[in-house]
């Protein structure tokens, strides 16, 4: 069980995070947020679950900011929008990826986008991410943080997965 009600990494950081942490390179964060290493260890992170390339990666200051892009980029008067906690918070609960399927189908058809926010992702198998369903849905748009599951909250990082036809229009506001 996970308690997400904390908002921190209550079961600690795990071992292997704390030895790549220890060993990163803080100079590959200068360009931040467009450095091509980070883009290249994400590509490489959901390798055989999506064919992910740059523009499909952006980097955020922590998912939250990814989240004010998406609100500018899509909340206008009449525009809907579906926002999803994947593991929820506080609750921790995992919605099965068919029923998030089933949501991005019926939102697809109404022209709506959705927003799986998997800031507790790290907690469910990869196979359980909506990452695998990018390439299916182009409403479709993951956050990912790496405050909760690599317990680096104090680095500020995350990023949002996007589909292709959405980067020219997150580039508009970021650049």
């Amino acid at each position: 069980d996970i308690d997400c009600g904390e908002g921190i990494n209550t079961v600690m950081v795990p071992p292997a995070a704390k030895a790549a942490f220890k060993e990163l390179d803080f100079e590959m964060m200068r360009p931040y947020p467009h450095s091509v290493d980070v883009k290249d260890s994400i590509i490489q992170y959901w390798k055989g679950y999506c064919p992910l390339n740059y523009k499909r990666i952006v980097l955020c200051d922590g998912s939250v900011s990814g989240l004010y892009l998406i609100n500018r980029l899509f909340l206008e008067r009449g525009h809907k929008l579906i926002y999803i906690d994947n593991p929820n918070n506080p609750t921790g609960q995992a919605i099965p990826l068919a029923d998030i399927e089933t949501i991005l189908a019926a939102a697809n058809k109404n022209g709506t986008a959705v927003v799986i926010d998997e800031a507790y992702g790290e907690y469910i198998p990869k196979k359980n991410s909506a990452v695998s369903l990018l390439d299916k849905y182009e409403n479709l748009i993951v956050a990912r943080t790496f405050s909760k599951g690599f317990g680096l909250a104090g680095l500020r990082a995350g990023y949002l997965l996007i589909p292709e036809c959405l980067a020219p229009y997150i580039a508009n506001i970021t650049n």
